[in-house]
């Protein structure tokens, strides 16, 4: 199984930047890292999660931070500092384009390219590009006709459809068992979900590792079929004492690509497949409603994108 950063080593440092990228390859030895892409004003991909820079900009030009991404131009966006909220010591990291982030890909490793929003204009925009052709993309994204439009367009490229948190599993997640008593009425794996990505081409999905019975079997019949299969640990806390166990479940589960903002040890020049005899993996699934609740509370932006 592959190890990736999560918006490079978003934990350590600030999302998306080089610093992230370059600390997940040097210190921590990932296999990969998962970006966000969105495309400007005058057709340049970047790198942002959010539609705005309101969350991880600082900029004297308050406009700079408030205006949607797709109505600046990059020389506009690089004005803006995306480093110092995190701390004094990444004053100074501006916003990437995809083809700086993909240069500093090693040989060997992989970009994991989520298209957060857009049409056939980001679609061409990547085709264009020199990352369409340098063997180091997969694409992923929650918009299935978008990423397999993607696909028609890039045969070569592996493109794999980011799947939603299903209601009953996001209220299990945070204490609220609805699954088990009212599991005639519910199901929380849609298998025909399955049989359209494969309809559409697609290579694989990616899905969040819940630590729960059906997301496992979901994800084994997505292998038994041949899909490729990334997950991330999902409202779990950031420490290593969480995240390693999440990567023994995906691993336990066959995934392919495990991604997250404190990528675990070992790292890849260790090999990806030891197990902490440290880490519990039932301590992780039965982590405090308490705080879960709180983390759904504070990072609701994210989730909603879910």
């Amino acid at each position: 199984m592959l190890v990736f950063g999560h918006r490079g080593s978003s934990f350590a440092a600030p999302e998306l930047t080089g610093a992230a990228i370059a600390r997940a390859f040097d210190i921590d030895g990932v296999d990969g890292v998962e970006v966000d892409v969105r495309l400007s004003r005058d057709g340049a991909l970047v790198l942002l999660h959010d539609r705005t820079l309101r969350r991880t900009g600082l900029c004297d030009d308050a406009r700079l931070l408030s205006t949607p991404v797709e109505e600046l131009t990059m020389d506009e966006l690089r004005r803006v500092d995306v480093g110092a909220w995190k701390g004094p010591e990444f004053r100074g990291e501006h916003v990437l384009s995809l083809e700086e982030a993909v240069q500093m890909v090693p040989e060997g490793c992989k970009c994991l390219v989520e298209l957060k929003s857009g049409d056939a204009k980001i679609v061409e925009a990547l085709a264009r590009s020199s990352v369409a052709s340098s063997g180091k993309i997969l694409v992923i994204g929650f918009d299935l006709e978008l990423v397999a439009a993607v696909k028609r367009r890039l045969p070569r490229v592996a493109c794999l459809h980011v799947q939603r948190i299903h209601p009953v599993r996001l209220f299990a997640a945070l204490g609220l068992d609805l699954y088990s008593w009212y599991r005639p009425l519910f199901s929380t794996v849609d298998v025909s979900l399955l049989d359209r990505v494969q309809e559409l081409g697609l290579d694989g999905i990616d899905v969040p590792s819940d630590g729960s019975d059906e997301t496992l079997e979901y994800i084994r019949e997505a292998k038994r079929r041949g899909l490729l299969v990334a997950t991330w640990p999902f409202l779990t806390t950031l420490t290593q004492s969480d995240t390693e166990p999440a990567r023994q479940w995906a691993e336990r589960a066959g995934v392919d690509i495990f991604v997250s903002d404190l990528p675990p040890k070992p790292t890849r020049s260790q090999g990806a497949t030891a197990t902490s005899g440290a880490a519990s993996l039932e301590s992780w699934k039965s982590r405090s409603n308490l705080h879960k609740f709180l983390r759904f509370l504070t990072r609701g932006s994210r989730l909603l994108a879910l």
